[in-house]
């Protein structure tokens, strides 16, 4: 928030089903919080859109990050007057559903002005599928 200038963050969550019951299919990539666009000022307005979200969401899967990826770099990729880098933080389980896709997707981005950094939670033996995705010593 202090490398930037408005504060401005969007806020968007995947893996979800609005409603406090699961019921239909996942969503893939939605906005978090009241506003449509997700766009929230500071670190204190994205912990508020997240709180709210838990109380409308329901986790669910399957999980696809594919679809979030691919929004990151749209907007990345958008001509902005104030948006110059974007950074795309993925808190997950890792339980991943779509690997190659994703991986696809991330090649595909690499050559935008982000960084994906991508938060293991928990101690799911899903995680250690994650570690594809760091490209240690070989590319995507």
């Amino acid at each position: 928030e202090a490398y930037d200038s408005d504060k401005v963050i969007q806020c968007v969550g995947f893996g979800g089903v609005r409603g406090r019951v699961s019921s239909g299919p996942a969503s893939h990539c939605f906005s978090l919080g009241p506003r449509e666009d997700g766009l929230y000022v500071g670190v204190e307005g994205v912990l508020s859109a997240y709180r709210q979200s838990l109380s409308e969401w329901t986790l669910s899967g399957p999980t696809h990050f594919t679809p979030v990826v691919r929004h990151a770099l749209s907007a990345a990729s958008q001509p902005h007057p104030h948006l110059s880098y974007m950074v795309l933080l993925i808190l997950t389980d890792g339980a991943i559903m779509d690997m190659q896709a994703t991986i696809d997707a991330i090649v595909d981005a690499s050559s935008a002005p982000m960084s994906l950094l991508i938060v293991g939670v928990g101690d799911s033996p899903e995680l250690v599928k994650m570690e594809v995705l760091d490209s240690d010593g070989v590319g995507l």
